[in-house]
């Protein structure tokens, strides 16, 4: 799962069954990949900052953009249930998605004391990578044994603790590449794989990942 601006959630298989809401292409060694390609990213949360940023204009309260997303962010890590609320619930397919892009955002569970600015910041962040995992939990052909969740991205370099909901929510260990630069280096190695493909040192390359969040099942 990578998430930028926009969002990507991709997985190798070994057979095709396509999906309106998939694209798969060729990959290496006689795999083909799977993305769900989604609307929404980090773009959305830049988006929720500059409307909370006008509301408190609106009110007279003027704040920089530095600090409205510091205080969203630092509101977004308290878990709703640390104040026995129950979440607030978001969509976020605010330009549709790349089927149907009448679609629009949605929220709900909203009741009298959960609707405030760490609920919806929260709600937002996790309904992003909710709707990128939504690719695959939709998916004909998910794979046969899931052993660990990839994220990457500057999104989770800024939300570190989504790792946490991710492990809790899909019982799934999340880990990172343990070096910077990943989508690049990554397609660096792909690359190399294929064009230098007798070249042991592409083959060996060592690809090592950090632990994020060990899944609740352990």
């Amino acid at each position: 799962m990578n998430v930028g601006t926009g969002g990507q959630i991709a997985w190798c298989t070994k057979n095709i069954l396509p999906t309106e809401e998939l694209e798969v292409r060729p990959f290496t060694d006689d795999y083909f990949l799977n993305v769900g390609a989604g609307t929404t990213g980090g773009e959305a949360w830049f988006w929720f900052a500059d409307c909370v940023q006008q509301w408190f204009q609106e009110m007279g309260v003027v704040l920089s953009d530095s600090e409205v997303l510091e205080r969203l962010n630092r509101l977004s890590q308290i878990p709703a249930d640390n104040n026995k609320l129950e979440p607030i619930i978001w969509e976020p397919s605010f330009q549709g998605t790349r089927n149907d892009t009448r679609l629009r955002a949605s929220i709900s569970n909203i009741g009298r004391h959960n609707f405030n600015l760490s609920e919806l910041s929260r709600g937002l962040l996790c309904g992003i990578v909710d709707s990128l995992n939504q690719f695959y939990e939709n998916s004909e052909n998910p794979l046969v044994d899931r052993k660990r969740l990839v994220i990457s991205g500057n999104f989770f370099e800024h939300h570190g603790w989504l790792a946490q909901y991710l492990a809790k929510r899909y019982c799934i260990d999340v880990v990172t590449p343990a070096f910077q630069e990943q989508a690049a280096v990554g397609a660096a190695i792909l690359t190399g794989r294929e064009v230098f493909p007798n070249d042991e040192k592409w083959n060996q390359f060592p690809i090592t990942y950090r632990m994020l969040a060990k899944s609740s099942q352990h």
